[in-house]
């Protein structure tokens, strides 16, 4: 099939993870992935298109390129849905495979970019994100078309390669604002040190093309401008700034530096450690009289945003996600081109047989860790709170007003389609009559509905009670009884 077809040879493995991530269980609460599900909501159902709104009032903390993306997919589909979503991650994740498969054959061959696919395929942080509901993969599918660019710069093939690059970088500060110049910024200013490359980046600096990023640049704007005070303080410079410095109100709440390299050393094993090792090795390449490396590129993609990413105290694992692709590269390549040395005569590639097997064996970990062993499928909260929106979407009726009471997940405002914050005691008291033949309804958990009963007692009845994964209280939805209002106020 390699021979035959190498670049559905090369996406295979990816089409397999993001088949079994979006069959297996998750959960629509963790790694705030209702939060992007509800500025998609926002934007259906209100048409903030340029800062949408998390539980109505909140701006929201990522640039909105994702949530038009969700939102295009959910009008296409009929409406907002968990699966529009999570297909942009997942196309995403797809087209980076082949991106990954483009960049490797064309600095080496078609052997090593199936090699590369494979890789980056059966990364843990590539499986983990592949279907996730955040901008990540989208974030990286970005950079590394910039990354190809660079490459086919270099291979001297610049036809539009200016152009990719800037509207590449300018839409990667639309999907998550800072990493994305960030990992680029970074390979430049490494590339820059060598000779060669010189030229190369000084025709992308004075290339018209840069322009583009005043595209990001308007938007900044106007989200400002609609969100004001509350968007700069809350968006900027808390979820940016501090975030990134560990400062103000995120005090203490920082990495220390390099705790992102023990990241990707532990939990991307084994393809970070030889992608790590190849890097270094084409750093430190002493022959002058050999040919420009081929792994020089991605080895400073890599290198250099490593460094950046781990020197800032709010380092997180999903930052490594716009690096893969270039360890992606670097971990195939000894194993297929010997670097770029050509076959023996029999036209064997060195140890590609242990390379697919590894692979193969990673690939399949990654899928029963998805399955049977991840905090998703070991809690089955994500299952239980698919069916308590069922449940609460079939008792309500459109006559009826619902609320929520207490510290509730956004998965839940998405699941029920309400975008909305909860009250406190004094706005449920403060409940207004529904219209006629409608009910007043309270969702809670169960915690809330004990303090409820204590400071409201006999006001509100359970209709439905249901768990919400193992150790967490159960989900509750609570109707008010009207027929003893009047002889709870006599009281």
């Amino acid at each position: 099939m390699i021979r035959r077809n190498p670049r559905a040879a090369a996406l295979l493995p990816m089409a397999l993870v993001i088949v079994v991530r979006l069959l297996g269980p998750e959960d629509l609460d963790s790694n705030d992935q209702a939060k992007q599900a509800l500025y998609v909501l926002d934007i259906c159902e209100s048409g903030r298109w340029i800062l949408p709104r998390e539980q109505g009032n909140l701006p929201a903390t990522k640039p909105p390129l994702y949530a038009w993306l969700a939102s295009l997919a959910s009008l296409a589909g009929g409406g907002p849905s968990e699966l529009a979503c999570r297909l942009v991650s997942a196309a995403a994740a797809l087209g980076i495979a082949a991106l990954v498969f483009s960049l490797a054959a064309g600095r080496w061959d078609e052997r090593t970019g199936v090699g590369a696919a494979w890789a980056f395929a059966s990364f843990h942080t590539t499986t983990k994100l592949s279907t996730h509901i955040r901008p990540d993969m989208v974030l990286t599918l970005l950079t590394t078309l910039s990354l190809l660019a660079l490459s086919r710069l270099e291979l001297g093939k610049p036809k539009a390669m200016r152009a990719l690059f800037w509207l590449a970088a300018s839409f990667s500060i639309l999907a998550k604002g800072p990493p994305g110049p960030l990992v680029v910024g970074a390979a430049l200013l490494g590339l820059a040190f060598l000779p060669r490359w010189r030229a190369t980046i000084r025709g992308l600096l004075l290339s018209p093309w840069i322009f583009l990023l005043l595209l990001p640049a308007l938007w900044f704007a106007l989200a400002l401008a609609e969100g004001g005070e509350q968007y700069w303080k809350g968006t900027v410079l808390r979820e940016t700034v501090e975030r990134a410095l560990a400062s103000g109100a995120r005090e203490g709440k920082g990495q220390h530096p390099g705790t992102l390299l023990v990241h990707f050393l532990v939990r991307d094993a084994p393809w970070s450690w030889i992608a790590l090792a190849a890097a270094t090795a084409a750093l430190f390449r002493r022959d002058a009289q050999a040919p420009p490396s081929q792994a020089s590129l991605p080895a400073f993609w890599l290198l250099g945003g490593l460094l950046v990413f781990s020197l800032f105290r709010g380092q997180r694992e999903d930052y490594l996600l716009p690096l893969l692709p270039a360890a992606s590269v670097l971990a195939a390549a000894p194993w297929f081109s010997r670097w770029g040395r050509p076959p023996d005569a029999a036209g064997r590639r060195p140890r590609a047989a242990i390379f697919f097997s590894v692979a193969a064996l990673v690939l399949a970990g990654a899928v029963g860790y998805t399955l049977y062993l991840s905090p998703e499928a070991r809690s089955g909260r994500g299952d239980d709170l698919d069916r308590f929106a069922e449940r609460v979407n079939g008792e309500r009726r459109p006559e009826d007003s619902v609320s929520f009471y207490g510290p509730l997940g956004n998965g839940v405002r998405f699941l029920t389609r309400l975008n909305k914050p909860s009250s406190t005691l004094e706005e449920v008291g403060r409940l207004p009559r529904p219209a006629t033949g409608g009910r007043n309804l309270l969702i809670c958990d169960a915690d809330g509905e004990a303090e409820l009963a204590m400071k409201a007692p006999e006001r509100f009845v359970p209709l439905l009670r249901h768990p919400h994964g193992r150790g967490n209280p159960e989900l509750v939805l609570l109707a008010e009884d009207r027929r003893g209002a009047g002889e709870r106020r006599s009281r």
